[in-house]
Parts: structure tokens; C-alpha cells; sequence
């Protein structure tokens, strides 16, 4: 079991992710705590976007990271993209920004997945987890089931 996700990290679940020159991202199709699917597993999505915030302490250089997202289903857990950290900032869509807070000074890393087309074999729960220095976090979870029946 992954330890509960660090202050200020969190990913956002989308369709689209399009951006600007100026710097503005626009994440469309928005999916909060489920995604409801029509008509029977499985599914094919055209395309699936994670915008990923992490947050880690700015003490000396950057920890040894790697994310992934993965699905879990009555089948088991499957990884469905990973990353690992160094070599991150030849990912394209990543970024590691200076942050602070308070007093308290952290890394940023954000970045964005895309999977397309994102094809899903049956109910799952999507998982972004983070491990840093070995200690594997999870950052948050979706469901993505068939749409209720009424």
C-alpha cells in the first residue's frame, strides 16, 4: 500500500491539455472522482490526458523520482506509463519549478501524460503513485466504470 500523498501534490484526470504562448494550459473535459463510460468494456478512449503536480523539499539536489500511472481491476495491476528521475528533464511536457510557501522552500515537478488512444479493458481504478528514495507515495486515484444505468 502507497503512503498518503505529500501536501500540495495532486493530479488532475482530463481529455485535452492545450496550451498557450503566454504559458496558460487549458485542461478540458475535467473528471473528478469517476469517469463514466457507455455501452460495455472494453473501452477506447481517443485520447487521455494526467497533468501531474509533485511536491518535494528543496533540500540539495533534487531527489531520485519516478512516477507511473497504473490500473487496477479485478485482474490485478497493470502499468500503463512510468518515469524515472534523472533524465526527467528531457521528458517532453516537463518542468521543474522553484516554489515557495511561507518559509518553507520545495521542487515543483509538472508534468503532463498523454495516452492516446487509452484503451481500458474493464472497470479499473487509475493510480498516479510517486516514489521517492524508494518510498512510494500515491498522488491520487480515479475510477473509470460503465455509466449507471437509470
Amino acid at each position: 500500500m502507497a503512503a498518503p500523498s505529500p501536501l500540495g501534490s495532486y493530479a488532475i484526470f482530463c481529455d485535452d491539455i492545450r496550451g498557450e504562448a503566454n504559458g496558460k494550459a487549458f485542461l478540458i473535459g475535467v473528471y473528478q472522482d469517476d469517469m463514466y463510460v457507455n455501452g460495455e468494456a472494453p473501452w477506447v478512449l481517443p485520447q487521455f490526458y494526467v497533468r501531474v503536480v509533485f511536491r518535494t523539499p528543496e533540500v540539495g539536489a533534487p531527489p531520485k523520482l519516478r512516477f507511473r500511472l497504473k490500473a487496477i481491476n479485478e485482474s490485478g495491476e497493470t502499468d500503463i506509463w512510468k518515469l524515472d528521475h534523472p533524465g526527467f528533464e528531457d521528458a517532453p511536457n516537463a518542468e521543474r519549478l522553484p516554489f515557495e510557501k511561507d518559509i518553507s522552500r520545495s521542487h515543483i515537478t509538472v508534468f503532463n501524460i498523454a495516452i492516446t488512444p487509452f484503451i481500458i479493458e474493464k472497470p479499473s481504478r487509475l493510480e498516479v503513485l510517486a516514489e521517492v528514495n524508494g518510498v512510494e507515495t500515491m498522488i491520487d486515484r480515479l475510477r473509470v466504470r460503465p455509466t449507471p444505468s437509470t
